[in-house]
């Protein structure tokens, strides 16, 4: 499939921009806009390439002509996401969704058709094709990306019985993936239905009970995943912390008018903080083993798979325990890497805003000590902190990602005054000012 001339070509340039990465040439920090060098016009040449050899598959709509303009386009998604320009990477996943909604098996769910379920097939190739999409499609779900709702169901589980144990960690990744979906659709359901939301209260609890069958199995298939290997211990522990912030969706998502509903979740949120730390450690130790070697100047900051960032990211938005939502920033802001569509500098800058927005001056006459090791796991003590009222937090906040590497992230945040809801808009300067200006 490489020696396709539009694979080769969107590889070369992804190769070119993964480098140019590398190096830190054109990266954001840089604050003047300036004329393409040789490194980028190779990059460019090879990406229009790849984009005019694409156009007689596009034509063809046989299997391997849709293969590689599959092939391709995720290779598109991770070249824009890579560079910044995420409107050019959002459209390219949805090319690539719609070329699978048009000629896959598929099937549109529930009323309304807002879930598309994407089945399984005996293709292996097909189903790492459809995997990828469904991974980077999570991604851009998880960070209010996302245009529709797309559920990846594993072959033979039409009804989503979770087995006893699972087979791979790719196996128990994509069912809980399917959970995510459901509890996304039923979420925008309930918040698009006011305050009456009763009769999702059947759908709730088969979530949940899904929920635990998949903890069980995921436990008791704790020594098989594992295998003693580093790579797959860190994706164990990932699904883990997916699986805590998918449980505090699923009990929540009845009542979106209420922001307190996620206190009696602060467990939940602590056992996240938990798993990450234990992730911290482990790419600490892996950066000390590597000091004074070359291998991590060689390393891209991208990669296209599920990683840390928005299970922390939640944790820092909708965990109003100060202590709790800190450590989840400053975790994030302890690494500048992309998992796709995310980037760790966006989710900091963004959930630091919020938590000055919601906070405020609330916690002026308490003594706190936020320059905690981030290796300290929050205490029982941290737990009696007050926390904000629902007054102070932001019943909903959005975020509008930049067209192009330079460009401007506008915040959006919602909160409620006197039974009303006050819109406080926020703009940035991205990267180049460090600064919010409010657009109210």
């Amino acid at each position: 499939m490489a020696a396709e001339p539009a694979v080769l070509h969107a590889v070369l340039a992804l190769s070119s921009a993964h480098k140019r990465d590398i190096a830190g040439v054109g990266s954001l920090e840089v604050t003047e806009i300036t004329i393409p060098n040789k490194h980028e016009q190779f990059t460019l040449r090879h990406y229009n390439q790849a984009i005019s050899d694409l156009q007689p598959h596009f034509s063809a709509k046989d299997p391997a002509s849709l293969r590689v303009a599959l092939i391709t386009c995720v290779l598109f998604v991770c070249l824009e996401c890579l560079g910044g320009n995420y409107k050019a990477a959002k459209a390219h996943l949805q090319n690539g969704l719609k070329i699978l909604r048009e000629t896959t098996q598929s099937r549109l769910s529930t009323k309304g058709n807002s879930v598309w379920v994407l089945e399984s097939s005996t293709d292996a190739t097909y189903n790492h094709i459809t995997d990828t999409f469904a991974r980077l499609h999570m991604q851009a779900e998880l960070w209010g990306q996302a245009t529709q709702h797309l559920c990846l169901v594993p072959r033979a589980a039409g009804s989503l019985q979770i087995p006893i144990t699972f087979e791979s960690i790719y196996q128990a990744r994509q069912y809980l993936h399917r959970l995510l979906s459901e509890i996304f659709y039923l979420t925008d359901l309930c918040c698009g239905e006011g305050k009456s939301n009763a009769g999702y209260a059947p759908r709730q609890r088969n979530i949940q009970e899904k929920l635990a069958s998949w903890l069980r199995a995921y436990k008791a298939s704790s020594i098989s995943l594992q295998v003693h290997v580093t790579e797959n211990s860190v994706a164990y522990k990932l699904l883990h912390a997916y699986y805590y912030m998918a449980n505090i969706m699923a009990n929540t998502f009845l009542q979106p008018q209420y922001e307190t509903r996620f206190d009696s979740h602060i467990s939940d949120f602590v056992s996240i903080i938990t798993i990450s730390i234990e992730l911290w450690k482990v790419a600490l130790l892996a950066g000390a083993l590597e000091k004074g070697t070359s291998r991590e100047a060689e390393m891209s900051s991208f990669v296209a798979d599920m990683g840390w960032i928005a299970p922390l990211y939640f944790t820092a938005i909708k965990c109003r325990n100060h202590r709790v939502r800190l450590h989840a920033i400053r975790l994030l802001s302890s690494t500048s890497h992309k998992e796709g569509i995310w980037d760790t500098k966006v989710a900091t800058y963004i959930a630091r805003e919020v938590m000055r927005i919601e906070e405020k001056d609330f916690y002026k006459d308490l003594v706190v000590e936020d320059d905690f090791p981030l290796s300290e796991i929050p205490a029982e003590e941290h737990m009696s902190m007050p926390l904000l009222p629902e007054s102070y937090r932001a019943q909903e906040v959005q975020v509008v990602l930049p067209d192009q590497p330079r460009g401007n992230i506008v915040l959006i945040c919602r909160q409620k005054r006197d039974n009303s809801i006050v819109e406080y808009v926020y703009e940035r300067e991205y990267i180049i000012s460090h600064t919010w200006i409010d657009k109210i």
